[in-house]
């Protein structure tokens, strides 16, 4: 046997090997590297993800990897569940460490769901927000010294009292209304 097939720890050297011995220790899988254990559905999993997909509908890369994040804790957040009330089956063999395990499981996978979908909203505004475009709204006219006096009448920059030309008669149907610069109509 030459140096380079030698395992130094002593473990399987196959890539088959490997990969089944690598879930050995998998005891809950909420710390594993993996989302699926064995037992779980992929396609249930995978129908969680269309689902929020659906709902959220990411537009960008960083979308995606937020939606397929809550699906993974929400996941997680559920098998955390699932091991607490298989604890409770047998109430002569509660083993306490193990469930206030799991309960921290579940409070860290429900906080990280929160904050990805926290996040997403945001990052779902801020895209929204840059994809609209700010239109100036220039008015013709428009004096930046114009100010509103105190007894509710404006003035221009020359400080007389500004008033409203009177409306013709002939553009009586398409009259405009005035509205100062910055005020409410």
């Amino acid at each position: 046997m030459n140096e380079e097939s030698k395992n130094p720890k002593g473990g399987p050297r196959t890539p088959e090997g490997k990969a089944k011995c690598s879930g050995n220790s998998l005891v809950h899988g909420l710390a594993s590297s993996r989302i699926l254990i064995p037992g779980e559905d992929p396609a249930a999993f995978e129908s969680l993800v269309d689902e929020l997909t659906k709902d959220y509908q990411p537009q960008t890369a960083t979308e995606v990897v937020l939606v397929h994040n809550m699906a993974k804790y929400h996941w997680l957040e559920n098998r955390a569940i699932s091991l607490q009330q298989k604890a409770f089956e047998d109430p002569e063999k509660i083993d306490s460490k193990f469930l206030e395990l799991m309960m921290r499981y579940q409070t860290t996978n429900h906080r990280a769901f929160s904050n990805s979908l926290k996040t997403l909203i945001t990052a779902q505004k801020e895209r929204i927000k840059a994809e609209r475009e700010f239109v100036s709204q220039d008015c013709d006219g428009y004096d930046p010294n114009f100010k509103i006096l105190f007894d509710g009448g404006y003035s221009d920059s020359s400080g007389k009292p500004y008033v409203p030309p009177p409306p013709s008669e002939d553009d009586e149907e398409e009259r405009e209304f005035f509205r100062p610069p910055g005020m409410l109509a």
